[in-house]
Formats: C-alpha cells, structure tokens, sequence
C-alpha cells in the first residue's frame, strides 16, 4: 500500500528497481543453475531453455491475466481495481511457489557422497 495510498513515481521507481534487482541477481542465477544439475548429462542446456521458455509464458500471460481483473473491477478506475491485481498477482506468486515443490531433488553419484 506504500504507492496505493500516497502516489509517487520514484517510489515506484525505487521499488521497481529493489525488485528487479532482487529476482535478476539471486532468483534467476539459483533456477537456472538448478536446471544445469537437474538437466540430463548429455544435454546440460536442456532445462535452462526450458526455463526460459516458461519464463516468457508466463510473463505473458500473467500481463493478459492482471490487465483483464484491473480493466473488469470498477473499469480500471480508482485504487481497489490496482489492490486487486496485485492481490491475483500476490496468488499467481503462491502457485508458483507450491509448483516449485514438484520439482524433483537431485541424484547424487556414490562419487559426490
């Protein structure tokens, strides 16, 4: 509610940059060094691209998705329509998040014990 309450372009800006920062520098270094383990042997490039692809998916549809509910609540106007898009934002993190469990733990070699 820091910009909801009181809007400020350099707020926005700051927090933007905070969290860019945030994902670019430990999210996306530690997945896609995950991929590179998980990935088979003969094909280490294999899940990274795979992220990427994801990753570009869902930045778009996640775009799609935000605009519908901030266009549909109250015709985009006021400040509930923005609260709500980062409230379904807030839900499409979480599911991610539970997705994340799904992923497999890696194999260690008698070698790496």
């Amino acid at each position: 509610m820091l910009t909801a309450t009181s809007p400020s372009v350099w707020a926005l800006v700051a927090i933007s940059i905070l969290v860019g920062l945030a994902y670019a520098g430990t999210v996306n270094i530690m997945l896609n060094g995950l991929g590179i383990v998980l990935s088979p042997a003969d094909n280490p490039g294999y899940l990274p691209g795979l992220n990427a692809g994801a990753f570009n998916l869902g930045a778009g549809l996640s775009f799609a998705v935000l605009y519908a509910v901030l266009t549909q609540v109250n015709g985009g106007a006021g400040t509930s329509s923005y609260v709500l898009s980062i409230g379904v934002g807030g839900v499409l993190v979480v599911a991610a998040l539970l997705c994340s469990f799904l992923i497999p733990p890696v194999e260690t070699s008698a070698s790496d014990r």
